[in-house]
Order: structure tokens, then sequence, then C-alpha cells
């Protein structure tokens, strides 16, 4: 085995990892995109692809925990090959549903993660000049922001032309993390955490007299505002001189609080993670993210003015902390350490489809987007910020199916599994 390096996790890492092998088989943190694409040339894009494999140290990575390790580390290999597959079903009379049946066998495969590369591609032609890509890979590599970027760098490499020279590796965030202070995160935190006397269970909550879940596994429910709303919410954050990011949050709080009784309410949010004095961390492909707990009391009494500028405050407080591990938060919330939410809420900044269709060469054009994301949470919220305000409900079954068949939304009550 030719390594090249070797180093920690990220506690984002550690923790998809504890997932992976807790509940092997649920297919948590594999996620999945697939898009037609009309006029690409096969070996080309393996090449482009497997440049970027090579540029990149994360990408090809595999992680030890086993042994007489004191802690899982990371493994870089000096050299890996691209997992890329070809079919031809150009004869197929039922390609709609047999690439949905690739694709779920796809992401039931799952990945062992000692072994890299930790990323597939299946390329289906399925007409003369019309190909469907199936991506799947796990979380654990990269985050949504460095899936954007690698797939733009892989455009460009297509198109014969060299990226931008990398001025860092996922090491240096690594070693950055190891540099900061435990004890102001600890100070900071145990602050925030104040008035939080049990944890938000919203699942729990709206569950009570319920029938029990029909299946297992994961579904999602997707809305969207028309422009005019949008433009509208964009309008009135800029009016509270907040972001569309924090009038959601608000609104959230609002809603848990609503929901479950309590006074005081957290749910996790996914920040970015990625620390402005690292140079070129912004270019940088690997898993920066975090999932930090936002814990707030809404007061009848507070105007939306003062509610929203309470929000925001909260959430600029804790950038400079946003990188502590969640399973340290959780312990000092002094509740015996258990997780303190069952929901999650992710504002996705990171247009896929807008990458795909700014960064393509000429020749290609790409059709819509689908994404597949699960994550160990029962509720993951994404919101997605464009011409039109999109929210997609990732649920488990086990938690949430009966609300969701029972009483869908009467504007968008299409349900996908």
């Amino acid at each position: 085995m030719c390594i090249r390096d070797s180093y920690p996790l990220s506690p984002m890492q550690q923790g998809m990892l504890f997932h992976t092998l807790y509940e092997q088989g649920a297919g948590d943190y594999i996620n999945q995109l697939r898009v037609d694409v009309d006029g690409l040339e096969p070996e080309r894009f393996r090449q482009a692809w497997q440049a970027a494999i090579d540029n990149h140290d994360i990408l090809r990575s595999g992680f030890l925990w086993q042994g007489e390790l004191p802690a899982p580390i990371q493994v870089v290999h000096k050299r890996i090959r691209l997992d890329f597959v070809e079919h031809d079903w150009r004869a197929n009379e039922a390609v709609p549903a047999a690439l949905d049946g690739l694709a779920e066998e796809e992401r039931l495969r799952g990945f062992d993660l000692l072994a890299a590369p930790l990323l597939r591609l299946t390329l289906v032609r399925t007409g003369e000049q019309r190909y469907h890509l199936i991506y799947t890979n796990h979380h654990i590599l990269m985050d949504g922001w460095s899936n954007s970027q690698l797939l733009g760098e892989v455009l460009q490499r297509y198109a014969g032309q060299l990226p931008q020279h990398l001025t860092g590796r996922y090491r240096d965030y690594i070693a950055w993390l190891q540099r900061q202070d435990a004890i102001l995160s600890e100070h900071f935190w145990k602050q925030q955490l104040q008035g939080l006397d049990e944890p938000t269970r919203l699942a729990q909550a709206i569950a009570a007299g319920a029938r029990a879940p029909l299946e297992e596994g994961h579904g999602s429910h997707g809305c969207t505002l028309d422009e005019a709303q949008t433009r509208s919410l964009g309008e009135f954050a800029r009016q509270q001189k907040v972001t569309v990011n924090t009038l959601v949050q608000a609104a959230w709080l609002l809603l848990l609080q609503r929901c479950t009784g309590q006074d005081t309410v957290v749910f996790g949010a996914t920040v970015s993670g990625r620390p402005a004095e690292l140079k070129g961390v912004e270019q940088q492909i690997g898993l920066f993210i975090n999932t930090l707990p936002v814990v707030a009391t809404p007061r009848p009494q507070l105007s939306v003015s003062d509610w929203l500028q309470a929000v925001q405050e909260r959430n600029l407080a804790l950038r400079d902390f946003e990188h502590t591990p969640l399973y340290d938060v959780q312990r000092w919330a002094g509740l015996g350490g258990e997780a303190l939410f069952d929901n999650i809420l992710v504002f996705e900044n990171y247009p896929v489809s807008e990458a795909l269709e700014k960064g393509s060469p000429a020749q290609l054009q790409f059709g819509a987007v689908g994404n597949h994301e699960q994550t160990n949470y029962p509720l993951t919220l994404s919101v997605f910020v464009a011409e039109r305000l999109s929210f997609d409900y990732s649920y488990s079954y086990q938690h949430f199916s009966c609300l969701l068949y029972t009483s869908p939304s009467p504007r968008d009550a299409t349900l996908s599994r």
C-alpha cells in the first residue's frame, strides 16, 4: 500500500464514521447526484475526474479505526484509480425505471470506508448523444460547497483548462482545528446553553396519538414559494438587516416552540466551518461543515424586528466557535450527553446545477439535476435560495411518515421516496 500521508479526522468526520459503522445498511451519508448529459465524451470525462482525484488528497483518502489505534485516522494514498463504469442502454425500452433501479443499487452498495476512493461514477448511454450520470459518494469526504467546486474543476479539465493552483490541503484544516482553545469554546457554549432544560424532540411532540409508522426507510417532501413570495421575503430581510437564513431560522424556532410547548427550544444548524485565516480555504475540497445547536427562547412580547435581531446576533457570535465538536457541546449542556435535537436545518448555498451550467464547455448540455442526501437525523430541512425559495424535508418514516402521509401541504402534496 503506497501511503502519502495520514492525520486525524475532523469532528464531523468522526460523527459520520460513527453513524456509518453503527447503522450499517441504513444509507446515511451516502450522497448521490443524477443528471442527463448531451454531447459527452466518456473517456475524456473519465480522465478529467481522474486528474481531479490526483489533485486532491481528500479524494484519495480512506479511514482506519481498527487495531491498536487510539483514535481513527484518515490515510491518503499516493495514487487511486477512479471507479468508473459505463453501460449502453440504447436498446432498453424501460430506461427511466431501469435507471432508478441502478441508482438505488449504487446507494445500497454503500462504501467500505477503509477502501479509497469513496466515490464512484456510473455512466449510462441512453441515446446517440445522451448519457445519464450517476455520481455516488460518501459525505465523509466533502461538503456540498466542495462538491460544487469539484464538479467545476472536472468540467475545466474536460475543456482542457488547468484549474488554479491549490494553496493548501485538508490536513492544514485538521492542524488548525487542533490549535483551537477548548476552554474558550466551553465557556462560550455553556453560556449559549443556559436556559435549555431538556432536548427538543419535534418527532415526539407531534406524534402523540398517531398510528404506528407504515415502514422503515426515508422519504422527502418538497415545497417551493413563487418568485413574488421569494422577492418579498428577500426585501423584508434586507429591511430588517438580516439574512434570509436568519429569517428561516427565526420562523423554525417559533414553529418548534409551538409544536413542543417548550419555552426554550433548540435545533441543529449546519455551518460552513471554513476558517478565514486559512489561505485558499474557499477553494479547498473536504468536509469543513459542522452541525451545532441553535438555542433560543422566543418571547411573545418581542417585536418581529427584535426577534430577528436576537437570532442574527446569536448566529454572528457562533462564527468564532463553529469548529466546536457537537459531542463536546452536548456534554457541556449537562443533560447526560444525550442528543439535544432530532432535526437539523441546512441552508444550501452551493448551487450544483448552476456550477454545471456555468462551467460546462459549449458542447455539453446538462439536464435537471437530481440529488439524494440522507443524514442520521429523523428530519433534515434543506433550504435552497434562488429565484424561488424552496424547502426539502428529508425524513425518517419511523418518526414522521404518519404526519406527512395524513397531512400533506395543500399547495404541494407531492411525496417522493
